[in-house]
């Protein structure tokens, strides 16, 4: 295609104060040719006010607002009025690098891929200060095998590292799933994957992710509820043979996640500090007496 047209869906709720950071990174785009598409998605803040400004700046930013529905829901009301030949999904406080929409799409056009996958980067608020975690560094395995069963396990891919075939999405009606409210970009990419979606690949890190305490993905007791309704809808979707290797697996995962997620880093420094050592060992022979005492008090009632 000759100068293909990009939509950039951003869905927001309530996250006003990193929207502008957002569509600044869409605005420095080396790659002229897109559409903005700000899905307003029930905010209770002022999304609607930065949105409005950058529509009045630029007509290629796009104003969509909704009742609440969730992040699936509003990517997928993106979806429903791009009118770009790929899509790129930009959370309202992620950031795009200046070169990522033009270099693959340039990879794309050369590959006549369906999806470009990059790499990322976790940053919390100077984007000039980046720093890397075990995902921003692995390895992925784009095969149907490592999308269902390694998944969060060995690698992840942020959803706004891709640039989609606008075509190859609605032709085999791949959407978000509207029913899980966390990891719902697990489903997508392992609908893809079965739809033999051609994958190419950048090894440039040309995506931020912004790491932030009011992000979905620090809500411990939400991301644990919506991941086991993930792995159930995944179940549902596999033959036989494959639910047995996704429940070895799975089961093993599941644990695993639990297990991280409720890990306390602050109260293992705290349980091993000179402090904390000193007054334990100060405090033993009061416990001691008070468990003989509580034993001998036992012993007279009885």
């Amino acid at each position: 295609m000759m100068n293909p047209k990009v939509s950039v869906i951003v869905p927001c709720y309530n996250q006003a104060q990193f929207l502008a950071e957002t569509l600044d990174s869409v605005l420095a785009q080396t790659y002229e040719n897109w559409e903005c598409i700000i899905v307003n998605d029930g905010s209770t803040d002022n999304t609607e006010t930065v949105a409005m400004d950058y529509c009045d700046r630029d007509k290629r930013f796009v104003y969509h607002k909704k009742e609440n529905g969730g992040l699936s829901s509003a990517r997928n009301a993106g979806l429903d009025i791009a009118q770009g030949d790929y899509v790129q999904f930009l959370d309202s406080d992620d950031i795009l690098l200046p070169n990522k929409l033009e270099w693959q799409i340039c990879m794309m056009e050369t590959n006549k891929s369906d999806v470009c996958v990059c790499h990322h980067s976790m940053f919390t608020t100077d984007i000039n200060q980046t720093w890397e975690n075990f995902f921003s560094q692995s390895i992925y395995d784009l095969t149907y095998h490592g999308f269902v069963y390694n998944w969060g396990e060995t690698f992840v891919i942020a959803i706004h590292s891709g640039l989609f075939s606008h075509s190859f999405l609605k032709n085999h009606h791949i959407r978000f799933d509207e029913q899980v409210h966390a990891m719902e970009d697990w489903l997508f990419w392992v609908n893809i994957i079965r739809a033999e979606g051609v994958f190419c690949q950048l090894k440039e890190k040309l995506a931020l992710y912004r790491a932030h305490g009011s992000s979905m993905t620090q809500d411990k007791k939400h991301m644990q509820s919506n991941r086991l309704r993930v792995y159930l809808r995944m179940y549902e979707r596999l033959n036989n043979v494959e639910r047995q290797e996704f429940m070895q697996r799975g089961i093993d995962n599941l644990v695993n996640y639990f297990a991280r997620s409720n890990y306390n880093k602050e109260a293992e420094q705290r349980a091993n500090s000179i402090d904390y050592k000193v007054g334990a060992f100060l405090m033993y022979p009061l416990h001691k007496i008070s468990s003989l005492l509580k034993k001998l008090i036992r012993k007279l009632k009885s």
